[in-house]
């Protein structure tokens, strides 16, 4: 979610002026399902006041498949939170020093020496 308003607005910045309107809609429909998630978490806190997790919760109420895809998706998600904190990263190295672009150096990280 942190990087998800700079990617939104890189893409419509991309579909010119006239998708920039789209921005607001975007906006509302994030903060639908933040709402969402506040209100589900609240749910999942009352039975489960020690702490559950997705795959303890999906498991005791909808079975251990169910519970399994759960804990695959949280891999998932940390697996690809990982890699997109690590291209915003980079991305930010690269912008505070031009000589670090890919494009223009073979070896981008010797521009710090």
């Amino acid at each position: 979610m942190a990087y998800a308003t700079e990617a939104a607005l890189g893409v419509l910045i991309l579909g010119g002026s006239g998708a920039l309107g789209f921005s607001v809609p975007i906006t509302q429909t994030i903060i639908a399902l933040v709402a969402i998630v506040v209100l589900s978490y609240r749910q999942a806190i009352e039975p489960y006041p020690q702490g559950g997790g997705s795959y303890v919760v999906a498991r005791d109420n909808l079975g251990r498949n169910v519970g399994l895809i759960a804990a695959a998706a949280l891999l998932i998600d940390y697996t690809l939170t990982a890699g997109v904190s690590l291209m915003a990263g980079t991305q930010a190295l690269s912008s505070l020093c031009h000589r670090c672009s890919i494009t223009r150096s073979r070896f981008p990280c010797f521009c710090w020496l």
